[in-house]
């Protein structure tokens, strides 16, 4: 199954990257490796069950009497 997720995503980058490539939009290029790479990382996390770090757990814990 997660030979799939990667078919998904190795199409998304064959669609998008050359265009950005073509048009040298560097910036948007860096972006986009950027999403993308979070959203490898939590899919795979929701795939096999990783912990996934909540930012505001620290603040619950503060907040909450």
């Amino acid at each position: 199954m997660v030979w799939l997720l990667f078919a998904i995503y190795f199409a998304i980058i064959y669609i998008e990257v050359p265009g950005l490539l073509r048009g040298k939009m560097y910036r948007e290029l860096g972006l986009f490796t950027a999403v993308l790479s979070l959203g490898i990382y939590l899919s795979l996390s929701q795939f096999y069950g990783w912990h996934i770090f909540n930012p505001f757990a620290p603040w619950i814990e503060v907040l909450m009497p």
